[in-house]
């Protein structure tokens, strides 16, 4: 087999389109930060499947509501991170919480007045979905999966912190348009699915902990205890140094 339908993106398109959908009527009755998880992990998908098409039939995809929609739940998301790891190491947090929760109240109303304009956007997405479909070559494929690991192997080789964040958007890149694939069309591409999803859930951690001590040594917060800084400092050193340790066991992958 020479070529082969990308009806597998496009069904698995209209799946996330639909997970979105639902999760926001879901988070409209009952905010929840794991909600907001799963729609940017959907959006995330689609991200993938849009760069796959523009690497392999020069279609580009941008939407500027979905993008819209990524950035608000984002930064919903990112607070509420910032909460959860706030509340693991260190029991007087109401100095860290309060303002936090201020934050939170006023980005939450925001972005539930947005909601019908998103689901409605979406609807109009799945509309077209039956345009998307088109064949591709093997070959087209294999150098998808190639130029992207050599991406992230430069990012790797490079043990820079400013390159993590690049390599983890490049390792989706790879993970999402994999799992789409009939298994058959899985067998003809020699990735370790495993060790890169290792890799990538190492970066979220790290990741997780880098991001709210950036947040936290923004000027608002550096009257508060030197202790929690360096307690924090000291998580994202440890999630650094094992994320260094997952990079290490596949660089010659």
């Amino acid at each position: 087999m020479h070529e082969m339908s990308t009806y597998f993106l496009q069904k698995n398109y209209t799946a996330q389109l639909n997970d979105i959908v639902a999760v926001l009527l879901a988070y409209h009755h009952f905010p929840e930060a794991e909600k907001l998880h799963r729609i940017r992990v959907a959006i995330k998908k689609i991200k993938s499947i849009f760069n796959f098409e523009k690497f392999v039939h020069q279609h580009k995809n941008q939407d500027r509501t979905i993008n819209e929609l990524f950035k608000k739940t984002g930064a919903l998301r990112e607070l509420n991170m910032h909460m959860q790891l706030t509340r693991g190491i260190t029991k007087n947090n109401e100095p860290f919480i309060y303002p936090m929760l201020h934050q939170i109240d006023v980005l939450e109303k925001l972005f539930l007045k947005a909601v019908p304009k998103f689901i409605s956007h979406i609807h109009c997405m799945r509309k077209q979905t039956k345009s998307r479909c088109f064949d591709v070559e093997i070959k087209s494929l294999k150098a998808y999966f190639n130029t992207y690991r050599k991406i992230a192997m430069k990012h790797i080789k490079k043990h820079k912190k400013r390159d993590m964040h690049g390599l983890r958007k490049t390792i989706k890149k790879i993970m999402y348009v994999y799992t789409f694939l009939p298994i058959a069309i899985q067998q003809q591409i020699s990735l370790d699915y495993e060790k890169w999803s290792a890799v990538q859930s190492a970066l979220g951690d790290w990741h997780d902990w880098y991001v709210a001590r950036r947040y936290f040594t923004k000027s608002s917060f550096l009257h508060l205890s030197k202790r929690f800084f360096s307690v924090l400092k000291l998580h994202e050193k440890m999630a650094y140094k094992k994320l260094i340790q997952k990079l290490s066991a596949i660089e010659n992958i």
